[in-house]
């Protein structure tokens, strides 16, 4: 029998804090229906925000990296506003709107999810089977659902790292970890710390592992990234005696700077770190 929606475990996010933004779903007393996020013969509304982004180019993946421009552009403003108000669940549907038009639907469902929790003030825990019956939410969480059944939500690895390509061409491929990328956008994080190390390998010092360093939030900007990279793996076996993972001791820091190579990739080099 195949998986269900139900079987995943839902990660928790805390994301940073922000002024509101403006719904782009319109699930509010305009009585504006808000397409399913599953293929509709009509534009969808919020599709009109990227009607003609990418018209120029003949380019099928330079257009949906502007596509997706636009959508993560209008995830950032709803994140903030989310995070400042739990118990804004329209806040917390455009996010989950915004991710699926990103392919991440996984984190798709968490945010609808947390919509349906935020519009019953988060007073108690909630079924899968009354989560997709909510009378503003459910249908989404249905599609999601019958989506997963399909296909498992899998993601595009190359779409990925193509649009990551395009926040690098804009100088700001730093957001990987300002704006926690491995809660936000978790698909995406995965396939760009996947491609880093074979970025940074040489003949002399192949890597396994490579990913933003977190300790170092003064020089994660612009394109400028302080990692974390090793030939071995990331953390070290506890043996069970520590509660806290703890790096393994091959780990190394790494500054680079990050450089798109307009072709849907980006590059690394090596850059000085910053002043302890």
């Amino acid at each position: 029998s195949q998986a269900s929606v139900s079987s995943l475990q839902t990660p928790s996010t805390t994301p940073p804090c922000g002024n509101n933004g403006e719904a782009i779903l319109a699930m509010d007393s305009s009585r504006a229906e808000a397409a399913p996020p599953g293929a509709s013969p009509e534009m969808a509304p919020g599709d009109e925000l990227c009607a003609g982004v990418g018209a120029l180019s003949l380019d099928p993946k330079d257009a949906m990296c502007r596509d997706r421009l636009e959508w993560y552009d209008r995830l950032l403003t709803f994140v903030e506003a989310s995070e400042t108000s739990a118990l804004d669940w329209h806040s917390w549907a455009n996010r989950g709107a915004c991710l699926y038009k990103l392919g991440e639907r996984k984190a798709s469902w968490d945010a609808y999810k947390q919509a349906v929790f935020a519009r019953t003030s988060f007073e108690r825990d909630l079924t899968d089977t009354e989560l997709i019956a909510d009378a503003e939410v459910g249908k989404f969480l249905r599609q999601l659902d019958r989506e997963f059944r399909v296909d498992g939500w899998g993601a595009d690895a190359s779409d990925d790292i193509a649009f990551f390509s395009l926040l690098v061409a804009r100088g700001r491929g730093a957001e990987i970890a300002f704006w926690r990328w491995h809660e936000l956008l978790p698909n995406h994080y995965f396939h760009v710390t996947r491609a880093l190390p074979g970025k940074l390998s040489t003949p002399d010092g192949l890597l396994e592992e490579a990913c933003p360093d977190d300790s170092r939030p003064e020089f994660q900007r612009g394109n400028r990234l302080a990692l974390l990279i090793t030939s071995g793996p990331l953390f070290a076996d506890s043996g069970g005696g520590h509660k806290r993972a703890r790096l393994h001791p091959s780990v190394q820091d790494f500054c680079v700077e990050l450089h798109s190579t307009g072709d849907g990739d980006f590059q690394v080099r090596e850059t000085a770190p910053p002043n302890d």
